[in-house]
């Protein structure tokens, strides 16, 4: 016998006591197996099988059981392989056992990916859950995020990857994990909803859950269809940033748990969390209560901070300030004219004409520009190069530069190259079996020395913990979700170095007010208008 918290493990005999209220042990007598002995106090002893079942109940019950759940008592496989579970991992897979539609929503870099590989392993293993665990995830983290983390955690597993043109025939086979990327859903609903009805998938967990946030997306409706028109008893979603943009909240708690929404509709979702603020029906600002409705919304959850369970080494944040070459300086001053032109003439200001200028006043800023049959044109930026060469070689440790343009891109591949530095590029164009191999080799072998990578293909779920720099060469105009998001790729429990550097490499203007909006969470749309709004004067 042995007291946890408020209950009696009484486990020879394979029973639980809690103490509950009157009112709450009658309703458990009907649902369940209890036993209830009344004190005579108004509150009840009640005797339960000791089961996950039985502290689920508890739990609805407002008894905390979490950790009297069997799950505690169970052996478990070492996390990748190596890696004794920590106890906020342990806690957060009991989570999961107990709250079968429940979000996880832990820092980055917290062993998230750890913690619901060994869920579900037991979930699998107590027969609770019948069929392949399907996990929808990135292309670029489907190999070497889920795959490895699988394989090196249960080596038995039987692992199916559905993508790309052989997802179809792939779901055909039986599996313990179907590993998948949004898209696919889209793209073979039809299969994946037989494979489901067939019995092949059972449960699902949706990682990185903010990108199927837009409940009008094709992308929502397809996952949307299949977990819930199937009525699978377990989905997870997890994300460490969930943000405060309450149509993608909304999305988010449709698709994992939406019995908890106060409401039926985005629209009177939208009622509820904002209110309109000017003449346009998207000018709208969020209510001073959204934050507390939201997180109301988005339950059963779980949550550590990052700096609550790791003692993670210091980020020094430092600008790098790079000089303009004339060839440089010349180029931007004519595409500044343009854009001066536009602003005085009174033209509405839109992505095809502001949005295209911007884009090219920081690719020139940047080294690069595109001509007028869509070639790229390198332009003289010496000084730009040998800052980052400087950065680069300033660390013994490895390096992560970050770029928002693939001929920037290939322009730095060939420099550092001929440098002699140890360098590999992800972009979109980088095929997903060969990004898990360059991340593989990133991550545990001694070169490449530099990754270079486009921000939306590595900031989410993807391990660089054997880089302790980071450089943004020039603002990553996709929002300041994506930056914060791209930050935390080198804080994790494996990161070993003493202090993390993160470098904002600038050169102009553009790129000044660029970094300073993303710093404050603001997204291109942000900076093109207040980079016009400047023209105007």
């Amino acid at each position: 016998m042995r007291l946890i918290g408020n209950i009696v493990l009484i486990e020879e005999q394979g029973l639980m006591a809690a103490t509950l209220l009157d009112s709450q042990a009658a309703q458990l007598t009907r649902t369940a197996v209890v036993q209830s002995y009344p004190s005579g106090d108004g509150n009840s002893t009640v005797i339960l099988p000791w089961t996950d079942e039985s502290c689920r109940l508890l739990q609805n019950c407002g008894v905390s059981s979490m950790v009297a759940s069997p799950f505690f008592f169970e052996s478990h496989p070492k996390v990748e392989g190596k890696y004794d579970a920590m106890t906020h991992q342990l806690i957060t897979a009991a989570f999961i056992v107990l709250n079968p539609r429940s979000f996880v929503l832990s820092d980055p870099r917290t062993g998230k990916t750890g913690s619901i590989i060994m869920a579900m392993d037991y979930l699998q293993r107590q027969r609770y859950v019948a069929g392949a665990f399907l996990i929808i995830t990135t292309v670029t983290t489907i190999w070497s995020v889920w795959k490895d983390g699988i394989e090196r955690t249960l080596p038995g597993a039987k692992i199916v990857i559905a993508n790309g043109k052989t997802r179809e025939s792939a779901l055909a086979q039986p599996a313990d994990f179907i590993i998948t990327n949004y898209d696919s859903i889209r793209i073979s609903s039809a299969a994946f909803i037989k494979a489901a009805e067939d019995g092949l998938i059972g449960a699902c967990v949706i990682d990185e859950l903010t990108h199927v946030g837009n409940p009008s997306s094709q992308r929502h409706k397809a996952i949307d269809k299949l977990v819930n028109g199937c009525n699978m008893q377990y989905v997870i979603g997890a994300t460490g940033s969930p943000g405060n943009n309450p149509e993608a909240v909304f999305g988010m708690c449709r698709m994992i748990n939406r019995t908890k929404l106060p409401c039926t509709t985005k629209r009177g979702w939208l009622e509820r969390t904002t209110f309109q603020y000017g003449p346009e029906p998207y000018m709208r600002r969020l209510r001073p209560d959204a934050p507390e409705v939201m997180h109301k919304a988005m339950q059963p959850a779980i949550r550590f901070n990052k700096s609550d369970i790791i003692d993670l080494p210091p980020i020094t944040y430092r600008d790098m300030t790079c000089e303009l070459s004339k060839e440089q300086r010349e180029m931007r001053e004519q595409f500044k004219a343009d854009a001066i032109a536009i602003a005085q003439s009174g033209v509405k200001i839109t992505a095809a004409n502001g949005g295209v200028l911007a884009s090219k006043m920081l690719q020139v800023a940047q080294g690069i520009c595109i001509d007028n049959e869509h070639g790229i044109v390198e332009l003289d930026c010496k000084d730009r190069h040998q800052t980052l060469l400087e950065i680069i070689e300033e660390t013994q440790n490895k390096v992560v530069v970050f770029c928002c343009f693939k001929g920037v891109m290939a322009l730095r591949e060939k420099f550092l190259k001929s440098a002699g530095i140890s360098v590999e590029r992800i972009d979109g164009d980088v095929a997903a079996g060969k990004r898990a191999d360059i991340l593989q080799r990133f991550q545990y072998e001694d070169e490449p020395k530099v990754l270079l990578a486009h921000p939306v293909t590595t900031s989410f779920g993807v391990e660089l913990s054997r880089a302790d720099t980071m450089v943004f060469d020039g603002p990553p105009m996709l929002g300041g979700f994506v930056y914060a998001q791209a930050l935390e790729r080198l804080s994790s429990a494996k990161q070993k170095a003493s202090s993390i550097n993160v470098i904002s490499l600038k050169a102009s203007p553009e790129e000044y007010r660029g970094f300073s909006l993303l710093r404050s969470g603001h997204d291109l749309g942000a900076f093109i208008a207040s980079l016009f709004e400047e023209y105007k004067s």
